[in-house]
């Protein structure tokens, strides 16, 4: 066996190994596991682990327990970004939400605004609203324009 190769150190038991390491069988590491100095840890005595790259997963992912994540998010390059110093959220497509919401702040809309198809919209070019059904307001209400009124007689009157 070359010196340099595969070396035991006799005081300590320390392997150093030159060339490629396959194993057949389950392999047991016990005291964590270190890559590169830094690149790829498993802390003995919590299993954290820390990726100095990107990782990279093909297949289904499941995460249970809390995720912490910070940089911000991004899925499918634009589809669903959130911005990791403001929280700002964009959704590229349809945002579906099945029960209660709650919004605390102005809210902007752009597009115009539907309700139940038809039942309140408010026509995006226009400001137009259309209410399906009755309006009922509960306090003072002043309305700011002249109505003419003929009584189809020839006389006209003013409200």
């Amino acid at each position: 066996m070359d010196s340099d190769k595969f070396t035991v150190a006799d005081d300590s038991g320390n392997t150093a190994i030159a060339g490629t390491l396959t194993t057949t069988g389950a392999t047991v590491l016990n005291g964590g596991l270190t890559m590169d100095s830094d690149k790829f840890t498993v802390a003995d005595d919590s299993g954290n682990t820390a990726i100095a790259g990107t990782l990279g997963v093909t297949g289904d992912t499941t995460v249970t327990g809390a995720t912490v994540l910070n940089g911000g998010l991004t899925m499918d390059s634009d589809k669903f970004t959130v911005a990791d110093d403001s929280g700002n959220t964009a959704i590229a497509g349809t945002l579906g939400v099945t029960g209660d919401t709650t919004v605390t702040g102005a809210t902007v809309l752009n597009g115009g605004l539907t309700m139940d198809s038809d039942k309140f919209t408010v026509a995006d070019d226009s400001g137009n609203t259309a209410i399906a059904g009755t309006l009922g307001v509960t306090t003072d209400w002043r309305h700011c324009v002249e109505w003419w009124f003929d009584d189809g007689l020839g006389q006209v009157y003013r409200g």
